[in-house]
């Protein structure tokens, strides 16, 4: 199941959706809170018992406050996690509570409900 999310930088970085990015074409989103990514989530088969898989992508447009301009950045990579640890209880807690601070970025979309024409899943 895919869905798209309103993540702001600080459940972003919760989510240690930038860890593995270059700082150079990141410092500027980090650095300003306020803002947020649209992120998309598709749920996966995950091999080891006891383990979950989710695919996270999302853009960057690096050329948020001038600087050298890197253009905009795909971002596309998975993450496996327990099923029982403090991650996959995060991510529920995103996928099935709308006070936590998080919107839908589609206002025609109902939670969990599958997107047929994906573009960051192509």
């Amino acid at each position: 199941m895919a869905f798209t999310k309103y993540f702001t930088i600080e459940t972003m970085k919760k989510l240690d959706l930038f860890d593995d990015l270059p700082y150079k074409y990141i410092k500027d989103v980090i650095n300003n809170d306020d803002d947020g990514i649209d992120v998309s989530m598709l749920n996966l088969e995950c091999e080891n018992p006891g383990y979950c898989k989710t695919r996270f992508a999302f853009k960057i447009d690096s050329r948020i406050d001038g600087g050298v301009d890197y253009g905009i950045l795909n971002v596309d990579f998975q993450r496996e996690y327990s099923s029982c640890g403090y991650y996959a209880l995060l991510l529920i807690d995103l996928q099935t509570n709308d006070d936590v601070g998080d919107m839908l970025s589609d206002a025609g979309t109902e939670m969990g409900e599958n997107e047929e024409d994906d573009e960051y899943f192509d």
